[in-house]
């Protein structure tokens, strides 16, 4: 409709040219180096033979040992092309040796690759009945310089429910991140009832939070199991699978369904399947998020795909759900804080 499509392959032709540009001259020296070395290991070996032939003529050797003798000078030259070329790909694939160490490093107790468990971490429930406390927190993500989050401090008390309002790119998913410890802070420390997080377990403390953030997943499964995961030892309770369903307004929408609960989502898997549009993914994101009975609730812009009545519903059972534990909502709209 825009019209771009020479653009685009005239971009794309443009960077090919740069591109080969760059592959013919590492080539052309990879060739000049090849012809080097194989014009020195043939001069070896045109010298090796005429040594030989020499000794032969001379009656110094006998014609037993020229045999051998070229035997094992065509063997030499067999590994010799062997070893240039283990030697070159050796060179290719050394670039990607320091993200594999990187790799094997990592503690096999790692939580996704980015947090080790602590050694004083204790394998209890935390005591989410206490303060949640940011003290002087500060965080940049890994590899990058920018702080993302400088000097952070606020007191959530137990059964309060606090809204994160801000512009987009303020801070407030990343914030969430910190609080669920999927990082840890660059500086400063986050507690629950007095005790820093890092201390916690992190797989005893993330079984008592629930979460919705706004990137949820899609997964090409069933509408039973892409709920279930919410709660995946619940994974077959189908009693608590309609449940979440009404609580996060996906209900209607399964119920007209071909097959309401075991209907095939998504197109990659299965012929017979069907695909949701954004905010009915985010129903069933939501009805996930609902199969768990848990002390801490985390909504990070939970509603962003929904129109204005399943919004105001679904804030409606928030409100049900919510009373009288500890939630962070984030949201960029004042709207939806009130």
């Amino acid at each position: 409709m825009f019209q771009t499509h020479d653009y685009f392959i005239g971009r794309m032709d443009r960077a090919n040219q740069k591109f080969f540009a760059s592959i013919a001259r590492l080539v052309l020296l990879q060739e000049r180096t090849l012809l080097l070395l194989t014009g020195i290991m043939v001069a070896g070996i045109v010298a090796i033979w005429g040594y030989t032939g020499w000794l032969a003529l001379a009656g110094i050797i006998s014609v037993g040992s020229v045999a051998m003798t070229f035997q094992a000078v065509e063997r030499s030259r067999d590994n010799l092309f062997s070893f240039s070329y283990l030697g070159g790909f050796f060179a290719e694939n050394a670039v990607y040796l320091q993200t594999l160490f990187k790799f094997l490093d990592q503690s096999p107790d790692a939580l996704a690759g980015a947090l080790a468990r602590s050694p004083e971490a204790e394998n209890v429930p935390a005591d989410l009945s206490g303060p949640i406390m940011f003290q002087h927190v500060s965080f940049h993500y890994p590899g990058g310089e920018e702080t993302v989050l400088n000097d952070i401090s606020f007191t959530i008390q137990p059964g309060e429910t606090v809204a994160l309002v801000g512009e987009n790119g303020a801070g407030k998913t990343t914030l969430v991140k910190l609080l669920t410890r999927l990082y840890d802070p660059t500086e400063g420390v986050v507690t629950i009832a007095g005790r820093d997080l890092r201390k916690i377990d992190p797989q005893c403390y993330h079984r008592q939070i629930g979460v919705i953030f706004q990137d949820f997943w899609h997964y090409d499964l069933t509408v039973r199991e892409n709920i279930a995961f919410g709660n995946v030892t619940e994974l077959e309770n189908m009693e608590r699978i309609r449940k979440a369903a009404e609580m996060g307004g996906a209900a209607g929408l399964i119920e007209g369904l071909p097959h309401q609960y075991e209907t095939n989502l998504g197109r990659v898997f299965f012929a017979d399947s069907k695909d949701l549009s954004t905010g009915e993914w985010q129903k069933i994101a939501l009805a996930r998020a609902f199969m768990r009975d848990v002390p801490l609730l985390i909504l990070d812009e939970p509603t962003a795909s929904l129109d204005a009545y399943a919004e105001n519903a679904v804030y409606n059972r928030f409100a049900e759900l919510t009373r009288g534990r500890p939630t962070i909502f984030v949201t960029h709209r004042l709207s939806s804080v009130n």
